[in-house]
């Protein structure tokens, strides 16, 4: 239950960023912000799909979570600091 918790508060956070780079009109960081939300999260999402709840937490989805939040994490700052070369 704290999984599901936590994981609908980054979504939540995540979306009320991009709704305000949106209105700033920096499309390409918000979808950066998106896209690297999703990647961070996005076993968790299928689970929930597919099966309507999370997985049990274990060795292998501790280790898949890491992995996930350590390759979200670097497309994030790649992906900012390309669409920031320009400013």
């Amino acid at each position: 239950m704290r999984t599901r918790r936590a994981l609908l508060a980054v979504s939540i956070v995540a979306l009320i960023l991009a709704i305000t780079l949106i209105s700033l009109r920096a499309y390409y960081v918000a979808v950066a912000l998106l896209v690297g939300t999703l990647l961070i999260s996005y076993r968790e999402i299928w689970s929930l799909i597919r099966r309507k709840k999370l997985p049990p937490i274990d060795e292998r989805v501790r280790e898949n979570t890491s992995k996930s939040i350590r390759n979200g994490f670097i497309f994030l700052v790649i992906t900012l600091a390309f669409l920031m070369l320009p400013f």
